[in-house]
């Protein structure tokens, strides 16, 4: 009698405690069910729902207090990743109670996670082009992971991007954030561009400003623009990828004016960019950034070739996408776009119709007839009207010159050699109609063909030699990423503020506000 009524007993408790757990469970998954709670909207609905699903609804914040400071500590340190805690119910973290608390704290991480994955932004809103493949993981295990291990903090570091760049770049803003003489000094003031030899009230300023980013200005207080002010000049544009002509002009005065408020978001626009792209970006890869027209062939995480590049002009700018190289042609014929034919060539033709004949190329009708570019009237077309198609034989004066890198998309943009190598010479390198050219086109293509079991590399130079078009197959696809980065890091592992070329970082930071 007595076993049985401790059987009895034991069993009434253990319904006791299931009936508890139901209610308990159910109160949650009703939580659960809302869009919003005490005022603010879930985040990561979905994600949270399917973590405590896994977990049989069991609570892991409300019971557990040192936990839960640790999720606190968790959502203050978003501030280094260029995040802002508030976007992470932080206020409302303080004072929510019981379920509320509980699922509150479980969409923050969630969504505090997966924009440190992927970022806050779809990137295809900002960049319509955009291909690269985001970053992926299950953020649900993550969590699991986080809370068995008991490191709530570190397993959200974790997440971060495995590139050095954003590393750097996260450091760069910590730094930024503490410094001591933080720089809000006084803009350079508007005016007519300073040159060597003037003399003006605003040249202490643009000393100082000179001085705040770690330059030797000389003299902080004089107001003559002397040979040594000009050498420093030259040596900021220079880093900041600007036209090095010593002259302080509207884009060398808008990097100069930036305070250390507006390097501090500029660093955040360009995590962010980090955060849109892939973990992998190819074990061998090209990549090329739009901001400081420079290309990096890489393998295995080291540079063995960079390039300098051009790029498209404002009002026809080099997309950003990431695509693979398929193949490659040796003298390439140049097959002109419709509207660089009506834009660019009609006009030169109709003021000197031998150049038709001087640049190398074929006119022809729209059924492929080759017609003889003696006998056409030029003035008979415009830029809004030319029924006809041009292309450029291979040569000297190509436009392609001796090699185009193809990694077909629909934009029609590739690397490509350019008869007008001079203009490598030059900082501002904004010359193209969209597409990458590239100083040393050849050698590249070379590097390229290093894994070509089947090509022979010393025959590529008798192959552009011989003046015949050349196509050459890649056995293996390289992965090529056109990107656009406005913050780089030098060889010593300080951050380079350039020019934001296009005017794209605005979008992204107001994208980011809102």
């Amino acid at each position: 009698m007595i076993q049985n009524s401790y059987i009895k007993s034991f069993i009434a408790a253990c319904m006791l405690i299931m009936s508890l757990v139901t209610s308990a469970s159910a109160d949650l998954r009703s939580t659960l069910a809302n869009t919003s709670i005490e005022g603010s909207p879930l985040l990561a609905p979905l994600a949270s729902r399917a973590f405590y699903a896994k977990r049989l609804y069991a609570p892991v914040w409300t019971n557990q207090p040192q936990r839960l400071e640790q999720l606190r500590a968790a959502i203050s340190s978003a501030t280094e990743q260029g995040l802002s805690p508030a976007n992470y119910h932080q206020e409302i973290l303080q004072s929510a109670r019981g379920d509320a608390l509980e699922v509150l704290a479980t969409d923050a991480w969630l969504a505090l996670a997966a924009n440190i994955v992927g970022g806050q932004l779809n990137p295809v809103t900002i960049e319509p082009d955009w291909t690269a493949a985001r970053r992926e993981r299950d953020l649900v295990s993550a969590l699991e992971q986080a809370i068995a291990s008991n490191r709530i903090v570190d397993a959200l570091r974790d997440l971060e991007p495995n590139a050095p760049n954003y590393t750097a770049l996260k450091t760069a803003l910590k730094t930024l954030r503490e410094r001591e003489n933080f720089d809000n000094s006084a803009p350079i003031t508007a005016g007519a561009a300073l040159k060597l030899g003037m003399t003006s009230t605003r040249i202490p300023a643009l000393r100082l400003k000179l001085a705040k980013r770690g330059f030797d200005v000389g003299d902080s207080q004089s107001e003559f623009y002397d040979p040594d002010l000009l050498a420093t000049v030259i040596a900021f544009q220079r880093a900041s990828s600007l036209a090095d002509d010593g002259i302080v002009g509207a884009a060398t005065l808008r990097l100069l004016n930036m305070t250390d408020q507006d390097r501090q978001q500029q660093l955040i626009v360009n995590m962010e960019r980090w955060r849109w792209l892939p973990e992998d970006l190819g074990e061998r890869h090209i990549r090329v950034n739009i901001a400081n027209y420079n290309l990096e062939a890489r393998n295995r995480g080291v540079v063995e070739r960079t390039h300098q590049v051009i790029v498209g002009r404002d009002y026809r700018q080099t997309p950003v996408f990431s695509n693979n190289i398929r193949y490659m042609i040796v003298n390439p014929w140049w097959e002109t776009p419709s509207s660089i034919a009506r834009k660019d060539k009609i006009p030169a033709f109709q003021q000197n119709p031998e150049k038709v004949r001087e640049l190398g190329f074929d006119v022809l009708d729209r059924d492929g007839n080759l017609l003889d570019s003696d006998k056409i009237n030029w003035g008979a077309y415009s830029t809004n009207y030319f029924p006809l198609r041009l292309r450029q034989r291979p040569g000297p004066l190509n436009a392609l010159g001796q090699v185009k890198i193809m990694f077909p998309n629909p934009h029609d943009v590739y690397l490509h050699d350019t008869a007008s190598r001079e203009l490598f010479a030059k900082t501002d390198r904004a010359f193209s109609s969209g597409c990458v050219r590239v100083q040393n086109a050849l050698e590249l293509a070379k590097w390229l063909l290093e894994k070509n079991p089947d090509h022979d590399l010393t025959s590529i130079a008798s192959v552009a030699a011989s003046g015949k078009e050349t196509r050459i197959n890649m056995v293996k696809p390289v992965p090529v990423h056109i990107l656009y980065f406005t913050v780089i890091i030098d060889a010593n592992g300080k951050p380079v503020y350039l020019n934001d070329l296009y005017n794209r970082d605005q979008r992204v930071a107001k994208a980011l506000e809102g």
